[in-house]
């Protein structure tokens, strides 16, 4: 898991208490939400933007999308909210690491590595083709 993976998951996961935490005011839900964005644009300009972190980014997208609407509901439908969301950091977690990024070891030795362009001939069929 690379440590931007894993400072998004934390956000996340703060966002997620901040919204459904009362009292706690509307600076907390607004710093999360900065983080959180500027994770993803950090994330996305060095490249380490992987398919395994889906679920922590729809969950980051919904609660966005939930927090500047500034509804409120029921307790009930919070609470399942709030697993949910659980559900979906657990899993983009496990993802990341169950599913790691292999790291390969520069190339070394005498020779030099590359490519080689080859093209076969067939004489034979060529020789029959012409008769």
């Amino acid at each position: 898991m690379y440590p931007l993976e894993i400072g998004f998951i934390l956000v996340a996961l703060g966002f997620l208490v901040a919204q459904n935490v009362r009292g706690l005011g509307q600076k907390y839900p607004y710093a999360l939400l900065a983080a959180g964005v500027a994770t993803i644009v950090v994330t996305v300009f060095l490249g380490q933007m992987r398919w395994q972190m889906a679920p922590a980014y729809l969950l980051f997208a919904i609660l966005s999308l939930l927090f500047l609407k500034r509804s409120y509901s029921r307790v009930a439908i919070r609470a399942v909210g709030v697993a949910f969301g659980v559900l979906l950091l657990a899993a983009s977690a496990v993802l990341s690491a169950g599913l790691p990024v292999a790291r390969l070891d520069p190339p070394a030795g005498p020779h030099i590595e590359g490519s080689t362009s080859l093209s076969l001939l067939d004489e034979l069929n060529d020789h029959a083709a012409r008769e």
